[in-house]
């Protein structure tokens, strides 16, 4: 679907973050602060005119967790066929991942933890990913079942605002390179002394290199298959608080 006007955008967020958290308008307002007919004016009317603040919007933000940035990316663009590959979208400066509701991560014991390497900054937007796991977190849905799927700790600023430090990408190694999607390149599989790895947004490819693009600061450059041999979709994030 295509992108809604600017306030019928920030009523359908208010929509979705009400669905997600299971408020009323009355008790949304309460929990962000702000008045109760700020939120029941637009919603109850298609004919307000009266805009939702930035402010306001922020505020939502706060109190649920919930991205309004995160929320308008994942409805601006049209939803390719199932079952097909997106085409790369440009952009410069990054977008967010998409956000995913609570309901959506899997809380059933720990048989549903993901594992979570962590990543030091190596240099040159490199990360050094550590030996063996060193936290456990909540089972993304888009996941669950998936075998060897793991979470690596995001350090450095090479893929900010896509990715800040702290932040966990998700990861399942078992999905092929796909253009326009991000994805962890390693000389050698994790979990082996000092692995090596880059994570960046993925273009194109040949037999010989990654054609590979990151944000920060913003530049499109190639990296050598031979030298760089795995690569593991990213599929997700888990924001750092």
């Amino acid at each position: 679907m295509h992108m809604a006007e600017p306030n019928q955008l920030a009523v359908e967020y208010v929509r979705h973050v009400l669905g997600v958290t299971g408020l009323s308008p009355t008790g949304l307002a309460l929990k962000a602060g702000i008045s109760s007919t700020t939120l029941t004016r637009p919603l109850n009317s298609a004919e307000y005119k009266f805009a939702l603040t930035n402010t306001t919007l922020s505020k939502i933000e706060a109190a649920t967790g919930i991205a309004f940035l995160s929320f308008a990316a994942a409805h601006s663009t049209d939803q390719a066929p199932p079952g097909s590959e997106a085409p790369a979208q440009p952009r410069t400066a990054g977008q967010p991942v998409r956000y995913v509701p609570g309901e959506q991560v899997v809380l059933s014991g720990r048989r549903n933890l993901l594992p979570v390497f962590s990543g030091a900054m190596g240099g040159d937007g490199k990360l050094i990913v550590s030996s063996d796991f060193v936290d456990h977190m909540a089972m993304p849905a888009a996941l669950e079942g998936v075998q060897g799927a793991y979470g690596l700790i995001v350090d450095g600023s090479s893929m900010n605002p896509e990715f800040w430090e702290g932040d966990i990408a998700w990861i399942n190694p078992h999905l092929k390179p796909a253009r326009g999607r991000n994805h962890v390149f390693f000389h050698t599989p994790p979990g082996g002394e000092d692995a090596e790895a880059i994570i960046k947004r993925l273009n194109g490819w040949n037999d010989r290199e990654w054609q590979l693009e990151q944000w920060n600061p913003a530049r499109q450059f190639t990296e050598s298959r031979r030298i760089w041999p795995i690569c593991h979709r990213v599929v997700g994030k888990y924001e750092a608080p």
